[in-house]
C-alpha cells in the first residue's frame, strides 16, 4: 500500500503539460483556459477549454478530444491527483463565449 500523500499539481505545470499534450495531437493550439472546480457530483475537477482553429489543423477534432482527455487523465493519475478531467475544444468564433458571455 502506498502511503505517500497525493501531490497537488501546480497550475503552471498543469497548463504546460496540457498545452504540450494538445500540441502533440493537434497541429495548433492557440490558447488554453483551466478552471479548478467541481463536477456535477461535487468531485474535484479541472475544466480545460482549448482554443483550436479547425481551419488550421488537419486532425479530426473528435479524435483529438478523446486522446487528449486520456492523456490528461493518465497524467493526473500518475501524479495521484484525484481531479476529474472535463474538456472542450472551441474555435475562434466561440472563444469569447466560453464563460457564458
Amino acid at each position: 500500500m502506498d502511503t505517500n500523500p497525493p501531490q497537488d499539481l501546480p497550475p503552471q505545470d498543469l497548463r504546460e503539460f496540457a498545452l504540450q499534450a494538445a500540441r502533440a495531437l493537434a497541429d495548433t493550439v492557440d490558447d488554453l483556459e483551466i478552471i479548478d472546480g467541481v463536477d456535477y457530483e461535487g468531485r474535484p475537477a479541472y475544466h480545460f477549454t482549448f482554443l483550436i482553429d479547425p481551419a488550421r489543423t488537419t486532425k479530426d477534432l473528435g479524435l483529438v478530444r478523446l486522446k487528449l482527455r486520456l492523456r490528461l487523465n493518465d497524467e493526473l493519475e500518475a501524479r495521484r491527483d484525484d481531479h476529474q478531467v472535463h474538456l472542450r475544444v472551441m474555435d475562434t468564433k466561440d472563444w469569447p463565449k466560453r464563460n457564458g458571455g
